[in-house]
């Protein structure tokens, strides 16, 4: 009967000093640590960007609204995703600010609705109260 308790000791001290290492190597995640990945992704595009551009350097011609001249079909190829990318940030940043407004228009209302019933409240409270007196 002492050998099973003490092995059950045993076993409870070790698993109580796993539960420590494992708790010192395990990581959170944190801001610095998804940045640091966005970074890592940012460049393996950034060196695929490079890549394309060098391997299509031939000249095309470009028209655009009567302008007209020639590039190397990669810078063209970039210049047509930045432009994408940012009517994508234009459009997206018109619908984040939409939502806001609405979003604070809802909170006034909220405000105002509240308020407006704590003067009720306080109104019936002073009516009654003056019913009340003889």
């Amino acid at each position: 009967m002492a050998t099973s308790t003490m092995a059950a000791g045993q076993q409870a001290g070790n698993d109580a000093y796993h539960n420590r290492v494992n708790d010192q190597n395990s990581t959170e995640h944190s801001r610095i640590g998804a940045t640091w990945v966005a970074l890592g992704a940012f460049l393996v595009v950034l060196i695929l960007l490079a890549v394309f551009i060098l391997q299509n350097s031939n000249q095309v011609r470009i028209t655009y609204f009567g302008a007209s001249g020639t590039m190397s079909f990669g810078v063209a190829m970039l210049l047509s995703a930045v432009a994408g990318a940012l009517l994508t940030l234009l459009i997206g940043s018109a619908r984040i600010l939409q939502l806001k407004m609405k979003g604070r228009r809802m909170r006034s209302a909220r405000m105002a609705e509240s308020d407006s019933a704590v003067y009720d409240e306080d109104r019936n409270a002073v009516s009654r109260s003056d019913s009340s007196k003889p």
